[in-house]
């Protein structure tokens, strides 16, 4: 589906002739005269990107950016502003009102379209995030507010350590930031060593003709840098080396004669855009984690464990070894909550889970999949490893005593354990469900057996 592109312009002819290149490069394409009307269509549809004009006697264009910019629903949209002046002044007022880049007419077809892809790469990217975030919130996880990190590294390239960049001087004298010159040997081993920067600023063209548009490349395909901002500065005529840049994936391009003020604000919007992507997707991972963490022991939960379950016994069958699966489930833990308080219960399921997970080994899966119940998972493993790993995670709780919070009085714990093992039911069609209840009922067995016991359980039975 082609990406809906609106154009703003209060001159008739402007319009058209943007949306016949635009039109020719695939995109849906629709146009307004003026700010109200643009924001009409907005309402009704939001486009993917808006491509207003600043020309004056009407200045909508800076006046629309700043709208979009300042509203939640829009605030991702992104804009390119267009006209006739070359003033530096009306490229930088575009820039802080929000827009991705100011675009001199006459346009330079090379040059806008390159732009357009990279701002609704950009877009899309944002927006994945934003969505991810979204649907965590709508079911209750990551409801803090988004941290940012602390100052941004920046990374300015030379191509020798005698060579001092031009731009490394003005972004030193930013407090804010840590900037530091790298060559091109130092930026891969600084960025395996140490956190990776947040922003690279370097020429498409470094000790060799195109090495720069080689390095986008390499800092996209490694996973510490790929999300880094890039920005690329090449000579003021060279559009088709910017379109370049653009597409090998830089986020901005800068020409050389650059004033120190345009050099700031576009690594700051880079550091921006950095820091937001970096909390939207912690706060995602977060969230992940949330959702198949237990929050009070820290182990799995039941909606993690039981399609690993599904996966340990599938490669099971694929490697013909067995595997054994146990129900822990602690001796009469109501009275504990009874008798000294759901505080001392939580203190008591903590050390618990605790200690069966430091008797167990790495490749052991343990989950907390109830109140007071965890699933023990243990892949190759025989009837024998089986009963003496749950002999031992037995004797872990019931041998030494649990402190209660009020630091003043401990309490003995016991547990049951019901043991199943997969080898003993090969040939039965749903095997972790029969694996499941076979450990059920060997559990209710040791239950009924006086409790702080462990029972096998046979399918034959």
């Amino acid at each position: 589906m082609s990406a809906h592109i609106l154009i703003v312009d209060q001159v008739a002819v402007n319009r058209i002739v943007l949306k016949v290149k635009l039109s020719t490069a695939h995109y849906h394409v629709t146009m307004a005269q003026c700010e109200a009307d643009a924001l009409k269509i907005i309402r009704r549809a939001p486009p993917d990107l808006v491509i207003a004009d600043i020309t004056p006697p009407s200045l909508d264009g800076l006046k629309l950016c700043r709208n979009l910019k300042a509203r939640e629903d829009t605030k991702f949209i992104p804009v390119l502003l267009t006209g006739v002046s070359t003033d530096p002044a009306t490229m930088l007022a575009a820039l802080a009102a929000g827009a991705e880049e100011f675009l001199a007419k006459p346009l330079d077809d090379v040059r806008l379209l390159a732009r357009v892809r990279a701002a609704l790469r950009a877009r899309h990217a944002m927006e994945d995030l934003v969505l991810k975030d979204s649907a965590h919130r709508a079911i209750g996880l990551s409801e803090e507010r988004l941290a940012l990190g602390p100052p941004a590294r920046i990374a300015v390239l030379t191509s020798s350590k005698r060579a001092v960049p031009s731009a490394l001087p003005t972004l030193q004298k930013d407090p804010t930031l840590n900037v530091a010159a790298l060559t091109l040997a130092e930026v891969h081993s600084d960025a395996a060593q140490n956190p990776a920067p947040d922003v690279f600023v370097f020429p498409a063209s470094l000790s060799s003709a195109q090495d720069g548009l080689q390095l986008i490349t390499d800092l996209r395909s490694q996973s510490a840098t790929q999300s880094a901002g890039i920005l690329i500065v090449t000579p003021k005529d060279s559009a088709k080396l910017s379109a370049q840049a653009l597409d090998y994936g830089a986020n901005d391009i800068i020409h050389e004669g650059h004033t120190a003020d345009e050099l700031r604000l576009r690594v700051g919007r880079l550091v921006a855009r950095k820091q937001l992507a970096d909390a939207l997707r912690n706060r995602v991972k977060d969230g992940l984690k949330a959702a198949v963490i237990d929050p009070l022991t820290g182990l799995y939960n039941r909606r993690y464990a039981m399609p690993r379950l599904k996966s340990i016994a599938e490669e099971a069958a694929r490697t013909k070894q067995a595997f054994a699966v146990m129900l822990v489930d602690l001796d009469r833990f109501k009275q504990v909550n009874d008798q000294y308080g759901h505080a001392a219960g939580d203190a008591v399921l903590v050390e618990v889970a605790r200690r069966l997970s430091v008797n167990l080994r790495s490749v052991d899966l343990i989950a907390r999949i109830g109140g007071e119940e965890f699933l023990v998972v243990m892949p190759r493993t025989s009837l024998s490893e089986a009963e003496d790993a749950a002999q031992r995670l037995r004797r872990a709780v019931c041998e030494t005593p649990f402190a209660l919070p009020d630091g003043r009085q401990s309490i003995q714990v016991s547990i049951s354990i019901g043991v199943a093992l997969s080898e003993q039911n090969a040939g039965l069609t749903a095997p972790t469900d029969v694996l499941m209840s076979l450990a059920d009922k060997a559990l209710y067995g040791a239950k009924s057996d006086g409790r702080n016991q462990v029972f096998i359980g046979n399918a034959a039975a």
